[in-house]
């Protein structure tokens, strides 16, 4: 998925107020971010899990940073943002990154 800037790694600390979560950053740094999810999402994310966060420069926002992605502990990344479904979708199409869809589709032709 492509990101106006690269994403921040992260590991997940806690959720609370359905829209904040606290992740430590590389460097040790511990911030807050916005979780766009309104799900419970206790399969998606634990304590200690990595994160991808992206951070945005906007001095309008209240939060600088956003949860983008959890990865579980079978390695597998699961996107977090729901605002963002249907582009990572639509980009995995276009790129032909679901095999089993690139022998019947006709996407990304007009």
């Amino acid at each position: 998925m492509h990101y106006p800037s690269a994403l921040t790694s992260a590991k997940f600390i806690n959720r609370y107020k359905r829209f904040f979560v606290d992740a430590r950053l590389e460097n040790g740094d511990i911030v807050t971010a916005h979780c766009p999810n309104t799900g419970s999402m206790r399969h998606c994310i634990g304590e200690g899990w990595p994160v991808l966060l992206s951070h945005s420069d906007n001095p309008k926002r209240k939060l600088a940073y956003t949860l983008e992605f959890s990865q579980n502990p079978q390695g597998h990344w699961i996107g977090l943002n729901t605002g963002m479904a249907n582009k990572l979708v639509e980009e995995a199409l276009t790129q032909r990154k679901i095999p089993s869809l690139v022998a019947t589709a006709r996407y990304g032709e007009r």
